[in-house]
């Protein structure tokens, strides 16, 4: 289980999201939920993981299945992880890399064509050429976005 002033100094930083379970703060955008879920990794850290559930399913099951998630990323493209200990020191870090990283999606305003834009890329980016099955979950919320 994640801190709750962790969780609270996100919350003050991106006040567009709100607390979903003990470790996630989501927004509702129409059709899916999206946000960080605070990830703790071992016992000494945690790391900041963007996700996007669809809420267009109908089992409960396939939708706490995101339809893509993707880590923080530090200045060098590396993981970025955050040590309890030093949560003081290191936040403003990680929330301006959160900020640069996945801005477009903790705002009160979402253009249909910036998420499409981001999409692009993370479907050319981040998921294997050679395993191209993982994209179906992609074509599935563009497919959405588009009848919507």
């Amino acid at each position: 289980m994640v801190n709750k002033e962790i969780i609270d100094d996100w919350n003050d930083r991106f006040p567009i999201l709100s607390p979903y379970t003990p470790s996630t703060l989501y927004m509702k955008a129409d059709i899916v939920l999206w946000g960080l879920r605070i990830d703790r990794i071992f016992s000494k850290q945690y790391r900041i993981i963007f996700e996007c559930l669809p809420l267009w399913e109908d089992s409960i099951q396939k939708r706490n299945i995101p339809v893509f998630h993707t880590e923080l990323l530090g200045m060098d493209g590396t993981q970025f992880f955050i040590d309890y200990a030093s949560h003081d020191r290191l936040f403003q870090s990680a929330s301006d890399f959160t900020e640069k990283q996945f801005g477009l999606f903790v705002k009160a305003k979402v253009e249909v064509s910036d998420v499409w834009k981001w999409l692009d890329q993370l479907s050319s980016s981040f998921i294997p050429k050679h395993n191209p099955i993982k994209l179906y979950r992609i074509f599935e919320f563009k497919l959405a976005l588009a009848l919507f």
